[in-house]
């Protein structure tokens, strides 16, 4: 049985890989991408800050980067792109005492490639459908608050699966 003290270690860590992510994909972080020295992708020098974060989430599998092997740090991330990106976190974590419950959502097209995330966050009561992660146009920018709300929502929906089921 998994301890609720390693839960929780658990998630701190997931937490502040996420939050060096988003540090990683926000404008400023330009400047630091600019060095030529081989990190976790080709754009992405091992001397930044969030490298070591970014390779973390890379040999777990939570970011690919794209098919050129570089990561866009400077870039923003599309809606999209959080998605398929929270999708690979919640199914990473996905060793909880408590089995999901699958309920069927309706969501607005999308690229074929994000389709598989969006519906798992979804139809898993990860992020509700009725989210503007989901529900506003997929290729606009996210928000600093859409992010936190949609990491909370996860974070929460995480928690309540990994504490032990509680018998009458």
């Amino acid at each position: 049985m998994v301890s609720p003290k390693s839960v929780l270690l658990f998630i701190s860590g997931c937490i502040a890989g996420i939050v060096l992510t988003a540090v990683l994909l926000s404008p400023g972080a330009r400047a630091f991408a600019s060095t030529k020295v081989a990190g976790p992708f080709a754009d992405v020098p091992a001397s930044h800050p969030a490298a070591q974060a970014v390779a973390e989430l890379k040999a777990k599998g939570i970011v690919t980067g794209y098919p050129d092997d570089t990561y866009h740090g400077s870039q923003p991330v599309t809606r999209y792109e959080l998605a398929v990106t929270l999708a690979r976190f919640a199914k990473y974590y996905d060793k909880s005492t408590q089995p999901l419950v699958s309920v069927p959502a309706k969501l607005p097209t999308a690229p074929t490639w994000a389709i598989p995330s969006r519906e798992y966050l979804a139809s898993n009561q990860f992020v509700p459908a009725s989210s503007a992660i989901f529900q506003l146009p997929g290729t606009s920018d996210v928000t600093a608050d859409q992010l936190a709300d949609s990491v909370s929502t996860i974070l929460d929906r995480i928690t309540d699966r990994s504490m032990p089921l509680q018998h009458p």
